[in-house]
């Protein structure tokens, strides 16, 4: 948190709020913010990013952040999440296991069941056997295409003689069941 100041937070809510709202509207969503009011000579109508930040200029960095995280769900503004990012300590990616990635369903796709929606834990109910799920643990650099591959490359050789390829999860084949001629590289 230490590289997010309050001026660059203070101009990311307002430019947050440029972006999304007009200038008609903005003292609405400001009150509605709960912003302090900004001084009789300055108006939205002049400069919407002034605006706000007059109405945040008093804001010690608290403020600003509870602030920054309401303006964020309404106008989630791609600058103001990654700052948001940044003071949490996420901005290099989502903390936690991998979990969820679910493909290349033979025949009918499977049943899947949200058991847990903060946590984003699924199970399938139905059709696991005919389904791939990821679950090798991913490399300092994320999970990229050729790991996919060579992982369900590998996965599909213990499912079924006709998958053996390399060169992708999706090959055409019309001898597993239910998967037609046309699929990715065909």
């Amino acid at each position: 948190m230490a590289s997010v100041t309050r001026t660059k937070l203070r101009n990311a809510i307002a430019e947050a709020l440029w972006d999304y709202v007009s200038a008609t509207q903005l003292a609405d969503v400001c009150d509605d913010l709960r912003m302090p009011l900004a001084p009789a000579d300055v108006h939205p109508m002049s400069s919407k990013r002034q605006y706000v930040q007059a109405r945040t200029k008093a804001y010690e960095m608290a403020q600003l952040v509870a602030t920054a995280r309401d303006v964020v769900l309404d106008y989630p503004h791609q600058d103001l999440v990654a700052l948001l990012a940044e003071i949490d300590g996420t901005a290099g990616g989502v903390r936690g296991e991998l979990k969820n990635i679910i493909f290349a369903a033979v025949g009918a796709k499977p049943q899947i069941v949200l058991r847990d929606a903060l946590n984003n834990d699924v199970e399938i109910v139905e059709g696991a056997d005919r389904c791939l799920v990821y679950d090798a643990p991913l490399g300092e650099d994320g999970l990229s295409w050729r790991s996919l591959v060579r992982w369900s490359a590998s996965a599909t050789v213990s499912r079924s003689p006709t998958r053996t390829s390399a060169t992708s999860p999706w090959r055409c084949s019309t001898d597993w069941p239910g998967r037609s001629a046309v699929s990715r590289n065909c």
